[in-house]
């Protein structure tokens, strides 16, 4: 159900929609401690107070989904607790073709360390754990000059907090951080010549002393059949306490491809020389069909921890929810290779040392037989330099998901899922980690206003010391107003 609120601007209809929700869910587990040796049982019961809005316009995207849950334990009562949760996006267009606003935030809780153990269900956890706040706000501003070329500057500022849990240690402690940045970048247009160019600088600085200054100059000409060729050439300074200033500063010159034959099909990747060696970047959309995509996409940079998280919340866009199966008309999030949007996952530890990142993602997303399927692979490579206090460490983690779903019948749905994470060259042996999920779910609708599910959910978080396994049932029941 929810509240509708509607108005017209001239052909187009802005709508705002406004869902409040209350969940009770009662878990059972079978290792509530998350141990390897002497596991208990427990019984949880769950209260989640929610509210998402969404709004769909011309001029305004926005998506936000907020609440706060009470974890009630029958045996172990210390681990009762509230856990906050909030994720939002909003994009707006201030003035006609001129000047737009990005704004983004989150707020998850996670373990610090990957190889820390976590509940197979979000539930409080008595591990080490995290409370990550993180707000962006970006305004851009666009000038057209009158066809010949398009100029861009964008000012940004980030906050990431990293507090403590209601219930759980917070043994490691993670920087708060501010970052400030700014960049531009003029165009020339494709107009009457094959030939176009752009100029573009950035500038990124926060206040525990990590600074990068950027400026580039790319040539493309364009062939036939959507084919361009480019060159690029820069350069880069980069300070930072934990890094190798010298050698991840320096020139920039690269050459790519950019192809869209096409509707269908896109792709541009470019390799070259950049932050002390050799670097590249890549991109591919397919539409399989009407209803599958497979996306490719290979990234590399120097970043802080703090700047990660805000990159992977930036990251994030709008798609219609009719895409992947559910309402029409809807906005959610999707990540940058068309998966659920998922924040504060425990892929790779945290960090108060910048890193050189490697990032690999394949999804393939859509609607085989009746079947919405989201399949993604990643393969993340970090490169810490040497400091005076540790030398030179790679970290290296892969692995995988997929989610199953589909309508059985008129209100009846289920869904199965798993994930596969593999730390293949750990940073520190003790986070040498394997590990593995599993969830299948039965839910049935009511009506508009209420629903039921049934699910089953598998943890085994394999280390060095032991096995930390889970299996969890819930029973949920959700009403919206």
């Amino acid at each position: 159900m929810g509240a509708l609120l509607a108005a017209s601007t001239g052909a187009h209809a802005q709508q705002t929609i406004f869902v409040p929700s209350l969940d009770i869910r009662e878990l059972y587990t079978d290792n509530v401690a998350l141990t390897d040796a002497s596991k208990e049982s427990d019984f949880v019961t769950t209260a989640k107070a929610g509210v998402t809005v969404t709004r769909l316009s011309p001029r305004i995207q926005l998506y936000f989904s907020g609440g706060i849950a009470f974890d009630k334990y029958v045996d172990r009562s210390d681990l009762d607790g509230y856990r906050p949760s909030v994720l939002g996006v909003a994009t707006a267009e201030i003035i006609n073709n001129r000047f737009f606003l990005d704004t983004r935030a989150s707020v998850v809780e996670r373990a610090v360390r990957s190889s820390t153990p976590g509940p197979a269900v979000a539930r409080t956890s008595p591990t080490d754990q995290t409370r990550i706040l993180n707000f962006s706000v970006n305004p851009q501003l666009v000038h057209d000059f009158d066809g010949r070329a398009q100029g861009q500057v964008i000012v940004g500022y980030s906050a990431t907090r990293f507090g403590k849990t209601d219930v759980g240690s917070n043994a490691s402690t993670i920087r708060d951080t501010n970052d400030f940045s700014a960049s531009a970048a003029l165009s020339s247009s494709w107009r009457a010549s094959r030939i176009r160019w752009q100029l573009a600088s950035s500038f990124s600085k926060n206040d525990n002393k990590s600074q990068q200054i950027s400026f580039d100059g790319v040539l493309e000409y364009a062939l036939r059949q959507g084919i361009i060729p480019f060159v690029r050439a820069g350069y880069d300074d980069i300070q930072d306490l934990t890094l190798n200033n010298k050698d991840r500063s320096g020139g920039v010159y690269s050459a790519g491809l950019s192809w869209i034959p096409g509707s269908r099909f896109s792709f541009k990747g470019e390799v070259g020389h950049r932050f002390g060696g050799l670097s590249g970047a890549a991109s591919l959309n397919y539409a399989i069909s009407s209803a599958l995509n497979l996306a490719i996409n290979y990234s590399e940079g120097i970043s802080t921890q703090q700047q990660s998280l805000t990159s992977s919340l930036g990251l994030l866009e709008f798609a219609d929810a009719g895409t992947l199966g559910g309402g029409a008309n809807r906005p959610v999030l999707v990540d940058n290779v068309g998966s659920p949007a998922q924040i504060g996952n425990n892929t790779l530890s945290l960090s108060n040392s910048s890193f050189k990142s490697q990032n690999l993602s394949v999804g393939l997303n859509g609607i085989v037989r009746n079947t919405v399927v989201f399949l993604k692979a990643f393969h993340i490579t970090r490169k810490f330099d040497a400091n005076a206090t540790t030398p030179a460490q790679d970290e290296t983690v892969a692995g995988g998901s997929l989610q199953l779903s589909r309508q059985l019948s008129n209100g009846v749905a289920v869904r199965l899922g798993g994930t596969y994470r593999e730390t293949l060259d750990p940073r520190i042996p003790a986070e040498d980690d394997t590990q593995v999920t599993g969830r299948a779910s039965l839910s049935y609708t009511i009506n508009s206003a209420l629903s039921t599910s049934l699910s089953y959910d598998y943890r085994n978080l394999q280390t060095k010391v032991g096995d930390a396994v889970e299996n969890a049932i819930t029973a949920t029941l959700n009403l919206t107003f």
